[in-house]
């Protein structure tokens, strides 16, 4: 089985671990989750007549 050090990391890790702003504490059920900084949302709304 393959350790984590020895893969690469996904395009979705990278983009969350440049991302982080706090890392949450704590192991297992008890961990905290990770304070991230999101600085665009793009919302792309898509008009059709009402059904």
């Amino acid at each position: 089985m393959e350790k984590m050090a020895d893969r690469g990391r996904t395009l979705a890790e990278k983009v969350w671990d440049e991302h982080v702003v706090v890392r949450g504490e704590g192991e297992g059920a008890a961990r905290q989750p990770d304070l991230i900084y999101i600085d665009l949302h793009l919302v792309h709304e898509v008009t059709s007549p009402q059904a």
